[in-house]
């Protein structure tokens, strides 16, 4: 458990043999998992090898507003305390809401990447802690 308030957990709730590891923000009454993502600590897409927490498959259950800001909050602390120094994701390139949220959650536009053979074209993105 890395932080925990009246409300909400943010845990590990689950790891995988490939040290792949899934965060969640949990409910702390009905145990319920409202938002969720696959944080990593090393990612090809990135060139460089500062010491960053990569996000991936992030979600986030509909109907909770401001759930995915408050993950990203204690996503940024439990980085901070593995001495990171940038939180990175990817989005994608043609989702105008989506970038406008990553851009509202201080994350700034760095790259590109493109993965399953040229069908996913991504927009690299960082925020600095």
């Amino acid at each position: 458990m890395i932080k925990n308030n009246d409300m909400y957990i943010f845990r590990k709730i689950k790891e995988d043999e490939a040290s792949c590891y899934s965060y969640g923000l949990v409910d702390s009454k009905t145990n319920e998992i409202l938002c969720a993502a696959v944080l990593l600590e090393d990612d090809n897409s990135w060139e460089d090898n500062e010491p960053s927490i990569y996000i991936h498959n992030f979600i986030s259950k509909i109907g909770y507003p401001g759930i995915g800001k408050l993950f990203i909050k204690y996503t940024e602390e439990y980085a901070k305390l593995n001495g990171k120094k940038y939180l990175r994701l990817d989005s994608s390139g043609d989702n105008k809401k989506l970038t406008e949220y990553y851009d509202e959650q201080g994350f700034i536009p760095v790259g590109t990447c493109v993965y399953v053979d040229g069908l996913y074209k991504g927009v690299l993105r960082q925020k600095e802690l």
